[in-house]
C-alpha cells in the first residue's frame, strides 16, 4: 500500500517516462458471460481525462435523475405542447406535467440506465482502449452489465467499490434490485406520457 508521498512521485514518474496506459497496467475485475475479460484502475493510476469527463457528464445527469435523452425528449414534448397551447387547451398541463416530472425526478434515489453507465465507464474491456471513450463499445458493455446482474450475484459482488462511491456503501442485493425496479417503472411511465 502506497502512501501519499510515493502516489506522488509515482505519478511524475509515470508522467516523465510517458507510460502508455494499456490494458496491463489495469487490474483485472471480472469476466462477462461472453468471456470478455473487464480491468479496473488502480488507485496509483488516474483515470484518463476523457473518461473521467464521460464519467462527471453521467454524474450531473444521475443529480438530475434524468438520462440526456429524457431530458431531450421531456423539453421537446414541452415545446411542442406550448406551440400548440393556445389551439390546445390541455397544452399548459402538458407544460405542467413535464415540469413537475423533471423536479420530481431530482429526488430519484437512482437512474438505472445512468447507474449501469457511471460503471461502465470505469471498467475498461480487454479490447477498448482505457485512454479513450469509445461510446459503441460503452453501450455493449452496459448491456452485457445489465445481463450479469439478471443472472446471479457475481456483479454485484463485482461491483462494490463503484457501489460505494456512489454512496451505497451498505446497500444489499435485493435493495439494489428493488431501486432499479423503481426506476424503470418511473422511466417507463414517462415515456408512455411522452408518446
Amino acid at each position: 500500500m502506497l502512501n501519499w508521498i510515493e502516489k506522488y512521485w509515482l505519478k511524475r514518474i509515470n508522467k516523465k517516462m510517458s507510460i502508455k496506459l494499456t490494458v496491463n497496467n489495469l487490474m483485472h475485475s471480472f469476466i462477462d458471460m461472453d468471456g470478455n475479460a473487464y480491468y479496473s484502475f488502480p488507485k496509483e493510476i488516474e483515470m484518463p481525462i476523457s473518461r473521467m469527463a464521460k464519467m462527471q457528464e453521467y454524474l450531473m445527469w444521475l443529480a438530475k435523475g434524468v438520462s440526456k435523452e429524457e431530458y431531450i425528449k421531456a423539453i421537446d414534448y414541452a415545446e411542442g405542447a406550448l406551440i400548440n397551447g393556445l389551439k390546445d387547451s390541455k397544452g399548459v398541463a402538458k407544460i405542467g406535467f413535464v415540469l413537475h416530472e423533471l423536479k420530481d425526478r431530482c429526488n430519484m434515489v437512482l437512474h438505472d440506465e445512468l447507474f449501469y453507465n457511471i460503471i461502465a465507464v470505469q471498467l475498461i474491456r480487454q479490447d477498448e482502449s482505457p485512454t479513450e471513450f469509445n461510446n459503441e463499445i460503452h453501450m455493449q458493455k452496459v448491456k452485457a452489465f445489465k445481463e450479469m446482474d439478471l443472472q446471479d450475484d457475481a456483479f454485484f459482488l463485482c461491483i462494490q467499490e463503484y457501489l460505494t462511491q456512489l454512496g451505497y456503501k451498505d446497500i444489499t442485493k435485493k435493495n439494489l434490485e428493488e431501486l432499479i425496479k423503481q426506476s424503470q417503472m418511473v422511466r417507463q411511465a414517462l415515456e408512455r406520457m411522452l408518446k
